[in-house]
């Protein structure tokens, strides 16, 4: 990030300089503001660091989608297994009788 900023200070810095210089010796009416082939391929960089500085973010996201997913898978099979058989009760009252919980 810091590499971007100092890149596009040095770049306003740099325009500011030339400018007064380039004005003197021709108006802007001469010529036509069109991007010029190492403008444009400055501009493709940009966008291919600005793809790159967020490319640990998708993977954080795409991590985190991939856990939402299972939990979700376990939380459906869990429930199907609940409605099919009674594991979890026989588990839960070997659970409650080991720890000696009261329910009131």
């Amino acid at each position: 990030m810091a590499k971007k900023k100092k890149k596009k200070f040095k770049k306003k810095h740099l325009k500011a300089a030339v400018s007064p210089q380039s004005s003197s010796k021709k108006t802007t009416a001469d010529k036509p503001d069109t991007p010029t082939s190492t403008q444009e391929h400055q501009e493709q960089e940009e966008v291919k660091e600005g793809q790159n500085e967020y490319s640990y973010i998708r993977k954080d996201v795409r991590n985190v989608l991939i856990i939402m997913a299972i939990m979700l898978v376990l939380i459906i099979a869990a429930y199907l297994i609940d409605k099919n058989t009674t594991i979890f009760v026989e588990f839960s009252d070997w659970l409650f009788e080991i720890t000696n919980i009261q329910i009131n």
